[in-house]
C-alpha cells in the first residue's frame, strides 16, 4: 500500500512540476524535484532518484536558491549514494550539507547529514546489509518530516 502511493506520488509530482514550469518558479521546481526523487528513493529507484536529486541541484545552483534548500538536496544524494554503496561520493555531499548548515546555523540540516555519516560508517564496517540501511534511510525520511517540509515550501 505505501509504495503504491509513493508510485502514485511521482505521477502527481511530474504533473505538478509541468504546471510549476508555466509559472517559473524556481523554488518551487527545485523542491519538487527533491520531492520527485524522495518518492523513487522510497519505491527502490535509486536511479531515478539521482537523476531527480542532480536536476534539483542544478535548479539550486543555477538560481541560486536558499542553502537549507540546498542542504536538504545534498543530504537525499548523499543517502542514495549509501543504498548505492559509494560511501566516498555520499562523504562528499554530506561533508558539503554539514558545511551548509555550519554557515547557516541550520540544527536540523546539520542532524540530517550527521546521520548520513552514521550510515556510512556502519556500512563500511558490513554492520548492517545495504537492505537494512536503505529500510533505515526510508524511516528516517518519514520520522524528520523530509516530505513534509519540502511540501510546506510549495
Amino acid at each position: 500500500m505505501i509504495l503504491e502511493r509513493y508510485a502514485e506520488c511521482t505521477e502527481v509530482g511530474k504533473r505538478t512540476l509541468r504546471i510549476v514550469n508555466i509559472f517559473d518558479d524556481d523554488r518551487k521546481q527545485a523542491s519538487l524535484l527533491t520531492l520527485l526523487g524522495i518518492c523513487y528513493f522510497h519505491v527502490g529507484d535509486s536511479s531515478h532518484a539521482l537523476s531527480y536529486f542532480n536536476e534539483a541541484m542544478r535548479e539550486i545552483n543555477d538560481n541560486n536558491l536558499d542553502d537549507e534548500l540546498k542542504i536538504i538536496a545534498l543530504v537525499c544524494q548523499g543517502f542514495t549514494w549509501i543504498e548505492k554503496g559509494n560511501y566516498e561520493n555520499a562523504e562528499d555531499l554530506t561533508k558539503e550539507a554539514i558545511h551548509l548548515a555550519n554557515k547557516i546555523g541550520d540544527e536540523t540540516g546539520k542532524k540530517m547529514a550527521f546521520e548520513n555519516f552514521t550510515l556510512i560508517r556502519e556500512a563500511k564496517r558490513n554492520e548492517e546489509t545495504p537492505a537494512m540501511i536503505a529500510a533505515r534511510i526510508r524511516t528516517y525520511l518519514g520520522v524528520h518530516g523530509f516530505v513534509r517540509g519540502l511540501l510546506r515550501r510549495l
